[in-house]
């Protein structure tokens, strides 16, 4: 959705048609064509070595993009000169100038300049370490200008890729960049699952040392706060202490209660502190001075590490002295009554009163977890579960006890016991952190059948949690670790664990171990085997805290951010990628630009094996998407199908992160549906189904580029587009109110002079209906001739007889209430790698 548009695109096709519509005074100007009026010599000037020479060739340009409205073009590139001005160029009057014409370009182009949006982006961020106000400013209008054009979903990893750079000028003005933005945005077009990487890294730069930094920081959480709600936010702020939570408050309130545009900030006083008083004076710290900060049940418990005698003192306001004093005994029975009154008095202690650290520590004096009665370490291991289960439990108090449980974890007599721990401590602290400690203990020690047991452990629990949050990249690691051990024991264990992570992610698992031995990867492929056709169980055990707030939640972002089972998260998100965009070097495009079309498919050839090599790959692809649009019109047909086949595998690789780059290279793919040869139409259709899987189809349906499309009549074309949304549209809830643009192709195809167009316009024709209403369709007939709209109309009567109803809105658990797309199946229906995700 384009941010512009506030989150008001979207459309069922329910709403009123009376309803007022604001004329955009953009619509009804004249597009001027700025690219066949570019000075021919541009280019070489551009490159010229006299910077004089490099002004005027930018002049030129200024001039013609100063023009309110563009035609729609190939930009490439123009957009590439400009940017290597912006990112390379060392005079700033020639950076400033270049900044102005990409302002230019996004003004008059709006949503079609969303396809060079990426291009551009990283490179202004990364030039805002210049520090002269007049190029701040002009760096600062371009990249608000681009950000209208686009979404700041699209821009999210670019952005998060310069919020922990080195220079406090890039830092600062990122964060102001995200403030400004945030204005643009509506609770629905800024979710949680947009929000928490960027508030992440904010979280970082409010504690940075560079006081400018900090105070972006605090502008862009305020504006973060005001826009999406403080329910919304608080859960990423759980680690700032009251004063930081004041001044982001402070911040807020500051700010108008809606603002249809963000205020320019002079550069020069960018650094302005958000706060116009002094912070609020916070209350003083409780006496017991290491007392859990905890403003609600469903935020994470924060506690400081407290002194033994501290905990002595706590420990003995709640349990009897008598059981203080038997802890060490060097009598066991003695040892084993204490455990006994301490369990006891645990049993009745309030939650409020219980201090879990002062408890543990207690627990680990010695003997501690060097207990030689298995009794009495019995008891004490349930003593651990028990503090765990029913206290205010933290990280801190379970680092004090993770290693005497993981030392346990394989005893025959301890071993079930020491598993029940690490389970209640995961509910108290999440699983996928308690997992983190949990292998890297295990792995820290010498002992095998203790590393076994972990593994076996974890892949108990992935099936009790589900996958939610799960470090796939840290725990392939450790399981190549283990695969590689010489005790059969342990390889087992981890090949166990591979069986289940292969619930949930499906193949892709597999490609992170093709370098293993021919007969190791043979007991993997047998145990993937195994999991075939299964389906991971639902839940059964949910972090405390996560499942008060999930309680707590309206619902309305369910569908952003995936069902219970991902944690919020897509399975695929969770892949570790690499960025390639270094190796998609200068010479990979010229080759693959080049006029030979041997050397053409050499470059081609490179660019699959860079993708192969990496597996999974960021938004990040350098110049790859342009380069290759520019081969879907290849005149060599099989390098056409060549670069669609690329595309199939950048879907793979790239995942749900392919959205962003739907404008720029998925639309071209459409275009091939149009070639004359029939192998190459049916590979661009598998190509676009491949994309459609990752992306939804909503980035398709949104702006002009599809009844741009429509409007080509190219008979093949029409033909598989509009076969392509007879099958898709039955299978959405909503979609974007820009599919009403498709309709007057769709009638001029009713009456195309190809019998398999009208055939597949009036197929199609039902599954528009079910989506803009009978009467909105009824009326844009109107437009018609009258011969044309008297067919038409008739056609529109059969239609409604026989318009699908639409699919049914999934259960909270699933999506959001107000879903645009049915929502992925919860765990329990997540075994395949890329699931099919529709809008």
């Amino acid at each position: 959705m384009n941010q512009s548009a506030e989150g008001g695109a979207d459309s069922d096709g329910d709403d009123e048609e009376d309803a007022v519509v604001a004329v955009d005074p953009y619509e009804l100007l004249e597009a001027v064509d700025i690219l066949a009026k570019i000075p021919k010599d541009f280019y070489d000037k551009i490159e010229a070595k006299k910077w004089q020479e490099r002004k005027e060739a930018l002049e030129a340009v200024e001039l013609l993009a100063k023009k309110p409205k563009l035609e729609n073009g190939d930009y490439g590139d123009l957009v590439r000169a400009l940017k290597k001005v912006v990112g390379k160029d060392a005079n700033v009057m020639l950076v400033t100038l270049a900044a102005k014409c990409l302002t230019g370009l996004a003004t008059g182009l709006r949503k079609k300049f969303g396809t060079y949006a990426g291009q551009v982006v990283p490179t202004i961020l990364e030039k805002f370490k210049e520090k002269k106000p007049q190029v701040v400013l002009a760096l600062q209008e371009a990249i608000d200008a681009i950000f209208l054009t686009t979404t700041l979903q699209n821009l999210s990893e670019d952005i998060l890729s310069v919020m922990d750079n080195k220079n406090p000028s890039i830092k600062q003005q990122a964060s102001l960049y995200l403030a400004r933005s945030f204005r643009h945005c509506t609770q629905a077009t800024l979710p949680k699952s947009v929000l928490k990487p960027f508030c992440a890294a904010l979280v970082k730069q409010v504690n940075d040392s560079a006081p400018e930094v900090r105070d972006a920081a605090f502008d862009a959480l305020g504006t973060a706060m005001k826009v999406a709600g403080e329910k919304a936010v608080n859960p990423f702020l759980a680690d700032l202490d009251k004063l930081k939570l004041d001044r982001i408050k402070e911040s807020s309130d500051k700010l108008p209660a809606k603002s249809s545009a963000p205020p320019r900030k002079n550069p020069s006083a960018a650094a302005s502190k958000t706060a116009s008083g002094p912070p609020k004076k916070s209350k003083p710290a409780s006496a017991a001075g290491g007392k859990a900060k905890k403003t609600s049940d469903n935020k994470e418990v924060i506690e400081t590490e407290l002194s033994i005698e501290a905990c002595e003192d706590l420990a003995g306001g709640v349990l009897p002295a008598s059981c203080l004093q038997q802890l060490d005994s060097a009598n066991w029975k003695e040892r084993l009554a204490s455990m006994e009154e301490f369990q006891r008095a645990v049993e009745t202690m309030d939650k409020g009163q219980m201090p879990c650290q002062a408890l543990v520590r207690m627990l680990a004096k010695k003997p501690g977890w060097k207990e030689t009665n298995f009794q009495v370490m019995q008891m004490k291991l349930r003593i651990v579960t028990l503090i765990a289960q029913k206290g205010q439990f933290s990280k801190t108090s379970a680092s004090v006890v993770l290693d005497g449980l993981v030392d346990k974890v394989s005893d025959v007599k301890c071993g079930g016991i020491a598993k029940e721990g690490l389970t209640a401590i995961g509910e108290a602290c999440s699983l996928p952190w308690t997992a983190e400690q949990v292998v890297s203990i295990a792995f820290g020690q010498k002992n095998p059948k203790n590393q076994a047991e972990t593994l076996n452990w974890l892949a108990n629990a992935m099936k009790e949690f589900g996958f939610a949050g799960i470090n796939v990249k840290g725990f392939i690691n450790n399981v190549k670790t283990a695969l590689g051990a010489t005790n059969p024991a342990i390889r087992t264990a981890a090949i166990t664990l591979l069986g289940v992570m292969h619930l949930y992610m499906g193949a892709p698992l597999r490609m992170f171990f093709e370098d293993e031995k021919p007969a190791l990867l043979a007991q993997i492929d047998a145990e993937f085997e195994k999991m075939k056709g299964q389906s991971p169980p639902a839940p059964t055990r949910f972090n405390k805290r996560a499942a008060a707030e999930e309680a707590g939640d309206d619902g309305e972002e369910q569908d952003e951010e995936g069902g219970a089972a991902a944690g919020g998260q897509d399975i695929m998100d969770l892949l570790p990628r690499t960025d390639i965009s270094d190796k998609i070097t200068s010479d990979l495009v010229s080759k693959i630009g080049d006029k030979n079309w041997k050397i053409r498919k050499e470059g081609l050839d490179e660019a699959a094996a860079i993708l192969s090599e990496a597996k999974f790959v960021t938004t990040n692809i350098g110049e790859l998407p342009l380069t290759l649009k520019e081969r879907l019109g290849d005149s060599n047909k099989i390098l056409v199908q060549q670069t669609l086949t690329i595309l199939q595998q950048l879907a793979i690789a790239m995942g749900p992160g392919l959205k962003q780059h739907v404008k720029a290279l998925g639309i071209p793919i459409i275009t091939v549906l149009g070639d004359s040869k029939s192998n190459v139409r049916a590979a661009a259709m598998t190509t676009l189904q491949a994309w459609v899987e990752q992306t939804g189809m909503k980035d398709w349906l949104e702006g002009e580029d599809l009844s741009e499309e429509l409007k080509r009549e190219n008979p093949f074309l029409r033909q598989e587009v509009l076969g392509w949304l007879a099958e898709k549209l039955p299978t959405l809830r909503t979609v974007p109110g820009d599919l009403m643009l498709c309709v007057p192709q769709l009638y001029a195809c009713l009456e195309d002079r190809n019998g398999d167009v009208r055939k597949r316009a009036q197929d199609a024709l039902p599954t528009f209906m079910m989506h803009l209403g009978f009467e909105k369709m009824t009326k844009a007939a109107g437009k018609l001739k009258t011969s044309s709209k008297d067919q038409v109309v008739a056609m529109l009567e059969k239609a409604r007889a026989v318009m699908p109803a639409k699919p049914a809105a999934p259960t909270k658990a699933g999506g959001g209430k107000d879903s645009s797309e049915p929502s992925r199946a919860a765990s329990a229906s997540r075994s395949q790698p890329i699931e099919r995700r529709l809008c």
